[in-house]
């Protein structure tokens, strides 16, 4: 079934075809854009890692991503990853990568996962330590993503761009070609959790955005019968996450918890959850203001973000207008 198929069957059916959990907010880097904050709480356990496992497995979900912090901080993590490919989840796992040596990429290549997907900010050790903040984790990195093409493992190279970095973005191509890694540029920075923005300072200014974003318009696909899917997304319906405490929700980008798996089971919250029943019944006519644009038709617009940028879910999503307006720019 091609995926695309599977997503329109999951939504209309309110399959979590889709999961993210994170294991841990802990982290041995302090990236000057981490979106993460930090909660002195009780991680979720290995039993309860696992029970949640076989309680997704049994709601149907397909594709489930490990992610943190960094997942590799927890001495449980192949246990994990190991039950979790039993389980016959479609396994991609979320990392730095500074902590992976020869032993652990062999031990993931073994156990099946399916694809590791991490960050590499520059190819310049000056430049990624200091988003990292961490001395030394450049040549770390880019000794794992040596080793990792050796085992000939699945990477994906995710890279968030900005001002320091985003003079790269041909070297960086080049760099993913020639290793044989998938690569995926994201020029917007996510606020903290908590709708803080002190995260964002080096965000592309405007210049350096509409540079980026018409390298892409070519490839931007649009109508003008609008699809309602482009600015209300699958999160809560075919879309889930959970974090380190296990609190079921939305998205990551979307921190309202429809309930605790300490507490009732995912089944009862993914049925039940008044969090989640607003959410699916999100209409493009509740985002006045965006139904009413006119540069609708070349937005991707993020409730998270809108939520993170403007304290309003069913608000409007500032770096969403921003490369939409470049867009239609692009297009005419």
């Amino acid at each position: 079934m091609l995926e695309k198929e599977l997503a329109e069957i999951s939504e209309e059916k309110l399959i979590p075809a889709w999961a993210m959990l994170e294991l841990t907010h802990r982290c041995n880097l302090k990236c000057s854009h981490c979106y993460i904050v930090k909660q002195k709480k009780r991680e979720l356990s290995t039993k309860e890692v696992k029970n949640i496992l076989d309680q997704l497995a049994e709601a149907g979900n397909l594709f489930l991503a490990f992610t943190g912090g960094e997942v590799f901080l927890r001495k449980d993590i192949f246990e994990i990853l190991g039950y979790a490919v039993e389980k016959r989840f479609v396994v991609t796992v979320l990392t730095n990568a500074t902590l992976l040596n020869s032993s652990a990429i062999k031990k993931l290549k073994a156990l099946g996962v399916h694809e590791l997907s991490t960050s590499l900010y520059s190819l310049k050790a000056g430049v990624f330590d200091k988003i990292t903040g961490v001395a030394g984790s450049f040549a770390k990195a880019l000794k794992a993503l040596q080793e990792l093409k050796k085992t000939g493992l699945s990477v994906r190279i995710k890279c968030p761009l900005m001002t320091a970095n985003c003079s790269e973005k041909k070297a960086l191509t080049a760099f993913a070609k020639k290793n044989g890694f998938k690569l995926l540029f994201d020029p917007v920075l996510a606020p903290k959790n908590d709708g803080s923005a002190e995260n964002t300072g080096q965000k592309l200014g405007p210049e350096q955005l509409a540079k980026v974003v018409k390298q892409h318009c070519g490839g931007w696909k649009y109508s003008k019968k609008y699809p309602e899917k482009n600015v209300i997304c699958s999160a809560g319906r075919n879309f889930t996450a959970v974090s380190p405490y296990g609190e079921v929700l939305p998205c990551l980008q979307i921190p309202y918890s429809a309930g605790n798996l300490r507490k009732k089971s995912f089944k009862e919250l993914w049925k039940n959850s008044p969090v989640l029943k607003k959410l699916r019944g999100l209409k493009l006519k509740d985002l006045k203001e965006c139904a009413a644009c006119e540069k609708i038709r070349y937005c991707n617009r993020c409730p998270g973000m809108a939520l993170l940028e403007n304290g309003d879910l069913y608000g409007k999503s500032k770096s969403a207008c921003e490369i939409a307006s470049i867009r239609s720019r692009c297009h005419g």
